[in-house]
């Protein structure tokens, strides 16, 4: 088992411009991998957490002007112990435990991912 890297590149979206998603590449099922999202600092400096019971893809998009973006998109399998006012519940009308829940991680993120 190995361990690879994934890093969000050409994170510029505008919300003005529709984007779509050219191809996707499931990247990781573990039960464990590492998110590490950039901190407000004068200095490179990351915060890191593990991530339980996700799925990972590795995500390319263009926009309707041609604007090319390679995105890290993350599936939260298991949402039950969330908190039932956690934002994500509200903005997709679900409840906890009801289906996944995805997202795209910002600009200069990066995902640690144990390979299969």
């Amino acid at each position: 088992m190995g361990i690879f890297l994934l890093r969000v590149q050409g994170w510029r979206i505008s919300p003005l411009i529709r984007y779509s998603i050219t191809s996707s590449v499931l990247k990781g099922t573990r039960s464990r991998s590492v998110a590490c999202h950039p901190s407000t600092f004068p200095y490179a400096l990351y915060f890191c957490h593990t991530v339980h019971n996700t799925r990972t893809y590795s995500v390319s998009l263009v926009g309707e002007n041609g604007s090319k973006i390679e995105a890290i998109a993350s599936c939260h399998q298991e949402t039950s112990d969330w908190s039932p006012e956690h934002i994500s519940f509200r903005i997709l009308n679900v409840k906890p435990g009801e289906g996944s829940i995805c997202h795209f991680l910002a600009q200069d993120s990066i995902a640690w991912i144990a390979s299969e």
